[in-house]
């Protein structure tokens, strides 16, 4: 008897073990299956239609994952929560056996559908149909095409999200929305503008784009209601056939297109209409050719960050980088023609392998010589982010940066480039070029003489130095306004029980004196000293005042800094010097380019609460964190473009105290 009870308990966990606990089923077609397997990974169901009347609700939860095939079906009906979704790189094809109201129905909550392509082949009314009374629905990377209408809603469902499918190809409309609630339906692929309208007993109330980038941000019922960034988003991985260049031709002018970093890069665009191309922070998409060839006003705009990999032609129009995007161009391309076309805003070459020889990209033709450079980088700011300002002066509109792995010690010459429309109200007759060394913050005058920068017939200015032996940052100005700045360096050194300073000049004009101060918290100084400056004066000029006995008296940090007068009582300062007066009572830092990370040893600074500032030497602030001395060695991460040879400076502003740093990125 016990035998019989054990064998019967035994065949009964047998056939509903299956069924109560397994929450993953699996359909293939024939022939690998039948309708009398379980819907195990070994033994799979052999149609959709079948798994979803089969499997048992799980209160964790259904999954019916879809083999690459087509499916041949007769309508069905999600009745119960589950995720139906396609797995594998093939593509999961939905067909119907014949004329249907709908290929499947959706009527339950809580039901995501992914990764499928649903085909109505002409023979449906709703490609799929979501009935009455459902929530949280989501339908995702998924096409419907080939019905009346793709996706039908209807009128209590709520929480409905539609992202990243492709709607295109259904023959009255994308959406038919009955529901009185907002459909989120941002980023999908519409196909055109007029399959793209949204029929609504409600007046339209559908979150989606690009079409109705005039619409209203925040009123629901408004016809036209969009989220506060609508665009078309497509990514080379999704389904559906659109590609860059198709989704370009069909949205309209000044419409954004967005871009989704894809394991493959995208391959062409030809842009003849202005648009923005934007991407999603911290991805950096790829365009492998890129042509703009409009009108001339029109303006290809970037949003985020991108490669542009193999190619670029301007013909006519402009690429531009707004907010704070960047442009990165491939090794492969070369110097960007721009006698009709522009390249505005924030623009970086690839590190590109120079050795001996030249390098000609982004308005910069650095010539040939007996260095092995390695790899140069340059980056180009024209616009307003290339213009340096400086005491009520400005440069041209142009600012470069030259980074190479090694500097050419034995000199190269080098050609800067720059369209009149740069000149930023500039006298190009007379000019000055300027060099920001990477381990400054002050911009040093290189050609004290003054020398001319003709146009062109395409209006294009050249200017040229000789024997430059250190690449970093430059930019351009006329004599008549200079930039006012002097200082090439000035240093602070503990000598107990003294404090040397120095510092340097490459130029003064109707300069009267140095007033150096001191402060013993960093925020008030006091004048211990002055020493005459030269007047004017072209040539490098070296000063020194020593602090004598000053570490006998004082205890603790002491600041310095310099305070630059002119004869006519105008002044500037320099930079505050942090002196610790205690060897180990100081400020440390490492940074490090492979992680994008600085690391601050700060167990020797005084106990106090800290502002710690980052900022590049064009001054602006990359990291802004507070910091406590009880911490150890904290590490502040901050997202920089390719950091290699970069020079910072930190700042840890204390409540009696200052402590500053410059440091290179390695």
């Amino acid at each position: 008897m016990k035998k019989c009870i054990l064998f019967a308990l035994g065949m009964l966990l047998f056939f509903w073990q299956p069924a109560w606990a397994q929450d993953t089923y699996f359909v293939s077609p024939f022939p690998i299956g039948n309708e009398a397997n379980d819907g195990s990974e070994s033994n799979p169901w052999p149609t959709i239609k079948f798994a979803v009347e089969h499997v048992v609700e799980n209160e964790d939860g259904i999954i019916i994952n879809i083999t690459p095939a087509g499916y041949n079906e007769q309508f069905f009906t999600i009745d119960k929560a589950m995720t139906l979704q396609g797995i594998g790189s093939g593509a999961v094809r939905i067909i119907p056996n014949g004329a249907r109201a709908s290929i499947f129905a959706i009527d339950a909550s809580d039901v995501t559908i992914k990764n499928l392509t649903i085909d109505g082949d002409g023979n449906v009314t709703n490609g799929v149909a979501i009935n009455t009374g459902n929530s949280d629905i989501t339908l995702q990377n998924t096409t419907v095409s080939g019905a009346d209408v793709g996706v039908s809603v209807g009128i209590a469902v709520s929480e409905l999200t539609l992202n990243n499918n492709n709607l295109a190809n259904n023959t009255t409309t994308a959406i038919q929305n009955n529901s009185a609630e907002v459909i989120d339906a941002s980023f999908n692929w519409w196909g055109s503008r007029e399959k793209a309208n949204v029929v609504s007993q409600f007046g339209n109330i559908v979150d989606y784009s690009p079409w109705l980038n005039s619409g209203a941000d925040n009123d629901p019922s408004a016809v036209g209601f969009q989220s506060n960034f609508s665009s078309v988003s497509i990514d080379g991985d999704s389904p559906g056939e659109g590609t860059l260049q198709e989704a370009f031709d069909l949205i309209g002018a000044n419409d954004t297109l967005r871009l989704i970093e894809s394991s493959s890069p995208y391959d062409i665009l030809s842009a003849d209409k202005s648009i923005v191309l934007a991407t999603i922070e911290g991805e950096q998409p790829e365009i492998e050719e890129i042509t703009v060839d409009g009108e001339e006003s029109d303006i290809l705009s970037i949003d985020g960050n991108m490669l542009f990999s193999q190619s670029v032609r301007l013909l006519t129009g402009t690429i531009q980088t707004i907010s704070d995007g960047q442009v990165l161009l491939g090794e492969a391309v070369g110097d960007v023609n721009e006698d009709n076309g522009r390249l505005r805003g924030n623009f970086k070459t690839q590190p590109r392998t120079a050795g001996t020889g030249s390098v000609n990209v982004l308005g910069v033709n650095i010539a040939s010589g007996p260095d092995d450079l390695g790899e140069v980088t340059i980056t180009r700011l024209n616009g307003p982010a290339g213009i340096v300002e400086a005491n009520d002066n400005e440069s041209i509109a142009v600012t470069w940066i030259i980074d190479a792995e090694n500097q050419p010690g034995n000199g190269r010459t080098i050609k800067f480039n720059w369209r009149a429309e740069n000149d930023n109200d500039k006298n190009a007759s007379e000019v000055q070029v300027w060099r920001l060394a990477d381990d400054s913050e002050i911009w040093e005058l290189v050609t004290p003489n003054a020398i001319s920068a003709p146009s062109s017939g395409t209006n294009v200015r050249s200017v040229t130095v000789n024997n430059v032996r250190e690449f970093s940052s430059w930019t351009i100005s006329d004599v008549e306004a200079p930039l006012p700045v002097t200082l090439t360096d000035f240093t602070a050194q503990l000598e107990k029980p003294s404090v040397r300073l120095e510092w340097a000049t490459a130029s003064e004009d109707n300069a009267h004196f140095f007033g150096i101060e001191r402060s013993t918290n960093g925020f008030i100084f006091e004048e211990i000293a002055r020493n005459q400056a030269a007047g004017t004066s072209t040539a490098l000029r070296n000063y020194l005042y020593v602090d004598e006995g000053v570490a006998s008296r004082l205890s603790g940090t002491l600041y310095y800094r310099l305070r630059m007068v002119d004869f006519d009582d105008s002044f500037e300062y320099s930079d505050i010097i942090a002196v610790p007066l205690n060897d180990d009572s100081d400020l440390r830092v490492h940074a490090d380019a492979n992680t994008g990370t600085v690391q601050l040893f700060t167990q020797h600074l005084p106990e106090d609460q800290y502002l710690v500032q980052v900022s590049d030497m064009l001054g602006n602030v990359v990291i802004e964190s507070s910091l406590a001395t009880a911490q150890e060695s904290p590490v502040f991460h901050f997202p920089l473009s390719s950091p290699t040879h970069a020079v910072y400076l930190v700042r840890c502003f204390g409540t009696r105290t200052l402590f500053t740093q410059k440091f290179r990125v390695e």
